[in-house]
């Protein structure tokens, strides 16, 4: 009797110290190999979000460079085309507005002006430029020197006396308004002495030449202008490419370099860790190893409830990846 109580004691000791390592360091290895697969994937995901980011930040910077040096040149060549336009313009007009004192048909002039590079709307504005600079050189200088008082023909004098004339292109209408004044009260004082009226000939009565100022542009010239043309449209299709590229990175570099998804999946292996190697290798340190069934419980339902959010957290990755594809493109077929 005394050795079946000694048998049914050992068999409950044996029992009772059932050795739970197995499962300890079963769930510790296979939660280890998983994070490590995982957390590798992570880091050289973000390694490579980092060098992406990096590079197309700097394909950036060098498209701003180059759209800044297009941009200038564009200008310089857009200033050369402008400034033989204007020039034409006022070769062809100038007299016929000289001779109105501004006040004539402008909208008849800008649509017979027909030249290479030209647009209606720029030269509507250079025309009304022209009327507002006529205009006013007539009104201060005839106000500034009343009659019998000279013109002087230099825009140095006509400063020195008070008349504000602001560039070398106001100094050319400026003189040549002068001269028309002049010619004009030239010819009222003659018309005016009757009794000299006889005396006068056709040719003592100076008369203002509507060519003087109308040189025609030799041939060589309008070569030079459809090249500036040309080279100007050209830079616009430059300028249009860099544009889409900028427009481009600016637009999906936010979405290129998104890391939020990865601090996700470190929070996910963080916690992994902690439920499936720390609270394990914790129990192990035990001597003797004892773990209790709600100790093993909880391990397994750590294991599980890790493995399931890492398991959510690829498929979520995936379908981001899928989206962000999607998005990419369309973006270019866009373009």
């Amino acid at each position: 009797m005394p050795h079946t109580v000694d048998v049914k004691e050992q068999i409950v000791s044996q029992i009772n110290s059932f050795d739970p390592n197995w499962l300890l360091s079963t769930t510790a290895q296979a939660t280890s190999a998983l994070v490590a697969i995982i957390g590798g994937f992570l880091i050289s995901r973000l390694i490579s979000i980092v060098s992406e980011k990096s590079h197309q930040i700097q394909n950036l910077a060098e498209l701003r460079n180059r759209h800044r040096v297009k941009d200038a040149e564009l200008a310089k060549f857009q200033k050369t085309v402008d400034k033989r336009i204007q020039k034409w313009f006022r070769e062809e007009n100038l007299a016929s507005i000289l001779e109105a004192k501004g006040n004539t048909n402008y909208t008849k002039m800008v649509n017979e002006f027909k030249r290479a590079g030209s647009e209606r709307q720029e030269i509507a504005q250079y025309a009304n430029l022209l009327k507002g600079i006529v205009t006013r050189a007539f009104k201060d200088l005839n106000e500034i020197y009343k009659i019998p008082a000279g013109i002087p023909e230099s825009c140095v004098e006509m400063r020195a006396d008070g008349i504000q004339i602001e560039s070398a292109h106001d100094e050319e209408i400026f003189e040549l308004v002068a001269i028309q004044i002049t010619r004009e009260r030239q010819q009222n004082q003659i018309e005016s002495e009757a009794n000299l009226s006889m005396n006068v000939t056709e040719s003592d009565i100076p008369e203002a030449d509507s060519n003087e100022n109308v040189r025609p542009s030799p041939n060589f010239v309008y070569e030079r202008q459809d090249a500036a043309i040309k080279e100007r449209d050209r830079l616009n299709e430059e300028l249009g490419v860099i544009d889409g590229d900028i427009n481009f990175i600016e637009l999906h570099l936010p979405v290129m370099a998104q890391t939020k998804r990865l601090f996700q999946g470190f929070i996910i292996l963080a916690y992994f860790s902690i439920v499936g190697i720390v609270y394990p290798l914790y129990l192990m340190t035990r001597n003797p190893v004892i773990a209790s069934a709600s100790d093993r419980t909880l391990v397994l339902l750590g294991f599980i409830s890790g493995l399931i959010a890492l398991l959510v957290f690829i498929w979520k990755s995936v379908e981001d990846l899928r989206a962000i594809e999607k998005r990419l493109a369309a973006a270019q077929n866009r373009e």
